[in-house]
């Protein structure tokens, strides 16, 4: 996840001296929803919860749906205008890391289910 914040980080710096091509904004909740996953996840495998490690990892699902959502607006910009891709591929990427944290904190999820059950789950389908 680390990783992931490095390179979103990076990219946001890059993003800084550019107009943005359209005003963001499923990017930014996407953001929040993945923020907030984390810090509860951080939270439930400190204090195991099934249930509640269980709905966290059901947020999952609207960060996926925000990603498709967005890359399907992106693609549809850099079709449209070559002279976009750039910036596309930027915010592209960025997604792209926001839904593998948010991947990866469905595996936080399982992990607290398993020392709270001693059942390994799949939350991440």
């Amino acid at each position: 996840m680390a990783d992931n914040a490095v390179h979103i980080s990076k990219s946001t710096i890059t993003l800084t001296e550019q107009e943005y091509l359209k005003p963001l904004v499923q990017l930014p909740r996407m953001a929040e929803i993945t923020v907030g996953m984390v810090k509860d996840a951080i939270d439930v495998f400190i204090n195991p919860n099934e249930e509640r490690a269980r709905e966290i990892a059901l947020r999952d699902k609207k960060v996926d749906t925000f990603y498709a959502s967005i890359f399907k607006d992106l693609l549809f910009l850099m079709h449209e205008d070559t002279e976009k891709i750039e910036q596309c591929m930027i915010l592209l990427f960025i997604c792209l890391r926001l839904e593998r944290v948010a991947d990866h904190t469905t595996h936080i999820c399982e992990g607290a289910v398993y020392v709270e059950t001693g059942e390994h789950v799949d939350l991440n389908q």
